[in-house]
C-alpha cells in the first residue's frame, strides 16, 4: 500500500509539474527573442513549406549547425502548422515528465525534484534557449531511462547535439 501511495504521488508531480512547465514556458517564452532564439525562430519559421533539403539548408544557414535530429523535428512540427512557442512548451513538458521518471528510479526525494525542475538553472536555460541541447538532452535521458532496450536514444541524443559524445565517453569510461 506504502509502494503504491508513493508512485501515485511521483506521478501526480510528473503531471503537475509538466503542466506548469507548460504554461510557463508559453507565457515565458515570448520573453525570450534575442540571443540564440533570433537564429531557432529564423530556422523554424523559415523551413516552412521548404522540402526536406531546402529547409535543411536554410537550417544550417540560420541555426549553424549540422546536427540533424532538432531540424527534423522542427520541419515536421513547423509544417503541421504548430506554433513554435507551443512546439518549445510540449518539448519542456516531455522534458520534465521523464527527468521526473529517471530521478523517480533513482529515489530521489520529491524536494530535490521540485527544486531541479523549477529552480535549476542549468534547465532552465534547457526550457527557453538551448533548443538543440534540450532536444539531446531529452534522448540522453531516455537513453538512461530505458538503457538496457535500445541505442536509438543515444544516437538521437548524439545527432541532436555533438557535445554529448562528451558525456557518453566519460559515461564509457
Amino acid at each position: 500500500m506504502i509502494c503504491n501511495y508513493k508512485v501515485n504521488i511521483y506521478f501526480m508531480v510528473k503531471i503537475f509539474s509538466a503542466i506548469i512547465i507548460f504554461i510557463l514556458s508559453v507565457y515565458i517564452s515570448s520573453y525570450f527573442t534575442a540571443g540564440d532564439q533570433l537564429a531557432y525562430n529564423k530556422a523554424y519559421y523559415g523551413i516552412i513549406g521548404l522540402d526536406i533539403f531546402s529547409a535543411y539548408l536554410h537550417y544550417q544557414g540560420s541555426v549553424g549547425s549540422l546536427e540533424p535530429i532538432h531540424f527534423f523535428i522542427s520541419w515536421i512540427v513547423s509544417n503541421l502548422g504548430m506554433e513554435k512557442d507551443i512546439f518549445i512548451a510540449f518539448s519542456n513538458s516531455i522534458l520534465v515528465y521523464i527527468l521526473i521518471s529517471v530521478l523517480q528510479s533513482w529515489r530521489v526525494s520529491i524536494t530535490v525534484i521540485i527544486s531541479i525542475v523549477f529552480f535549476n538553472f542549468y534547465f532552465t536555460v534547457l526550457y527557453f534557449s538551448a533548443e538543440r541541447l534540450k532536444f539531446a538532452a531529452i534522448f540522453f535521458i531516455l537513453s538512461v531511462l530505458y538503457k538496457n532496450k535500445t541505442y536509438l536514444y543515444t544516437l538521437f541524443s548524439i545527432f541532436s547535439h555533438s557535445q554529448f559524445i562528451i558525456i557518453y565517453s566519460a559515461i564509457l569510461f
